[in-house]
């Protein structure tokens, strides 16, 4: 263990699992530039360490942890943490770290790296009554089971090879080594190495280089994939975790990260659906919205809202239906035209022409005869084809 000791930091390093993990706690006088505090930080940072965690009174002010207000010393220590990848673990919503006579504040800050973070949980400002006019803040570092240290072999097939170029690596290589005319057991396991080293470094060459598929829907923004992360994060801490007070309570969490990005998701679909039935113009009516009537697939999709002739959104599924159809297919209203009047009686009235000429009984019946024979002799054909 090593400890490192400063006017406003103390610090120190405990093994956690197979990793050395170094704990700062810090006070930074008001009075003080937070500079010295910062540069103390700075030197302890220096211990070798795979994980580090900061916890004080910085009597800095920001919204990013607390409260409405923010001062110099909250911005200098919040561009600090994010040049240095430190992660907030204060809660926006939580209580007031410091509560006394000159009044309440969030001054009292927990910090992590991003390594850390996904094991660190259960982040509170208690309000149990102390001997302090500052609250206790507890949290807990999940000491589960660790990855083993050894390394994944990585096999390669050869459907993922360009086997031309693999034969072509192979050949520049081993194909110009001279054979000895005399062998070792050293020297055959020199030689076994270097031609495993050969064969992997030309099948690392010529891998077929797969290009990526963006899959991503116009819809999809950061904002939707940051709550996304939020909410997977929250359901690995929640299986992590064995005690069944702990679970409770990581559950609830998880339920609400995942509701927040549900709705959030649903949302994004919904106004991009209207934003997609809003584009539909006489001068192009058979739209993205056309295709996906015309060929549904197994999803569930929900027809969102649209604009009527008056300008009115529709409330309703049904009544977004009925305003595509009224548009696609509008409802004959009458005669409103007295031209479309005109056009409508007079295609109720035969025209007067004359009757074709009637066929005499003999010429049907030659005619009838005639395509029977072609018919016979079509089907014979085709007999003998087969």
């Amino acid at each position: 263990m090593k400890v490192f000791s400063a006017s406003n930091v103390v610090g120190m390093t405990f093994n956690w699992g197979h990793k050395n993990i170094l704990l700062l706690s810090i006070y930074s006088p008001p009075s003080e530039d937070l500079s010295i505090t910062l540069q103390q930080i700075e030197d302890c940072l220096a211990i070798p360490h795979d994980g580090v965690i900061l916890a004080g009174d910085f009597n800095a002010k920001s919204p990013i942890w607390g409260g409405t207000q923010e001062d110099e010393r909250g911005k200098d220590l919040a561009d600090f943490a994010f040049s240095r990848g430190l992660s907030i673990l204060n809660e926006e919503t939580s209580p007031p770290t410091f509560e006394g006579s000159r009044g309440r504040s969030w001054i009292d800050i927990t910090l992590c790296d991003a390594p850390l973070l996904e094991n660190i949980f259960k982040w509170k400002v208690d309000m149990e009554v102390t001997s302090s006019d500052h609250n206790s803040i507890s949290f807990s570092l999940y000491t589960g089971k660790f990855p083993s240290k050894s390394h994944r072999k990585h096999r390669t097939r050869l459907e993922n090879l360009d086997l031309a170029a693999f034969r072509a690596a192979l050949h520049n290589s081993v194909g110009k080594w001279e054979t000895p005319s005399l062998l070792t057991r050293t020297d055959i396991d020199r030689a076994t190495d270097h031609l495993h080293e050969a064969i992997t470094s030309a099948s690392r060459e010529s891998r077929l280089r797969q290009t990526a598929i963006s899959k991503k829907e116009p819809w999809w923004t950061r904002s939707l994939e940051i709550q996304r992360s939020d909410a997977r994060r929250a359901q690995r801490k929640y299986y992590s975790v064995k005690e069944e007070r702990d679970r409770r309570y990581l559950r609830q969490k998880w339920k609400k990260a995942e509701a927040i990005y549900t709705r959030a998701l649903n949302l994004a679909k919904r106004n991009h659906w209207a934003e997609i039935c809003e584009r539909v113009t006489p001068e192009e009516p058979f739209g993205t919205h056309f295709e996906v009537a015309k060929n549904p697939d197994r999803r569930h999709f929900q027809l969102s809202t649209t604009l009527r002739d008056n300008g009115l959104a529709t409330d309703t599924p049904e009544e977004t239906i009925k305003a595509l159809l009224e548009f696609h297919f509008p409802s004959d209203t009458g005669d409103s035209d007295p031209a479309h009047t005109e056009i409508r009686s007079s295609s109720k009235i035969p025209p007067a022409t004359q009757d074709d000429p009637r066929s005499p009984w003999q010429k049907l019946k030659k005619h009838l005869k005639a395509s029977t024979t072609k018919r016979r002799q079509a089907r014979t054909a085709s007999t003998r084809t087969s």
